[in-house]
């Protein structure tokens, strides 16, 4: 059966979750993740945080909210007065450390809708990384194993061809004896 935004750890036989199809990449520019890795800002939802926890890859979530917090706590209010929009999370980049943001969108309407998962470095404001997925409001749903995993998975085959420290969750065979 198909679930709706279920947190799932990646299948340890393969270092993915566990999907029904494959997102198609839209853009993937070549970077150093690992220059990055120290802080991705996300959405406010359970899902997507404990979807990247399972990832393992960036060291600290935060959202907005936290941001903003973080933004206070270091004194920054008046070199980034908000992180709201673009232009504030420049700020946020510059004055205080560099990030990636992730976020969900959509492009299209009725039967040609899809939903992307966007990576973009607010120290350019360029897309670094697009990922989308038909949505399938009738047939299958919009669900974890047709559309997020999918899309998350697409996020960790980004992450291990632009990341030379990435260690992807997978249990090798332990038939050797060798642990």
């Amino acid at each position: 059966a198909c679930t709706q935004f279920e947190v799932t750890e990646v299948d340890p036989t393969t270092g993915y979750f566990k999907a029904n199809k494959e997102a198609e990449i839209v853009t993937n520019k070549k970077v150093n993740l690992d220059a990055f890795k120290d802080l991705l800002l996300i959405p406010d939802q359970d899902f997507v945080k404990g979807q990247f926890e399972n990832i393992g890859y960036f060291n600290e979530l935060i959202t907005r909210d936290d941001l903003e917090t973080v933004i206070i706590k270091n004194n920054l209010q008046e070199d980034i007065p908000s992180v709201r929009d673009k232009i504030g999370l420049n700020k946020a980049y510059k004055n205080y450390k560099e990030f990636l943001w992730f976020r969900y969108d959509t492009r299209g309407t009725g039967n040609n809708e899809y939903g992307q998962f966007i990576i973009t470095n607010p120290g350019s404001l360029e897309d670094i990384f697009i990922a989308e997925i038909k949505l399938d409001r009738v047939g299958t749903g919009i669900n974890d194993q047709y559309t997020w995993y999918p899309l998350f998975n697409s996020v960790i085959k980004y992450i291990e061809s632009n990341s030379a420290t990435y260690q992807k969750k997978v249990i090798t065979n332990q038939a050797s004896g060798t642990p």
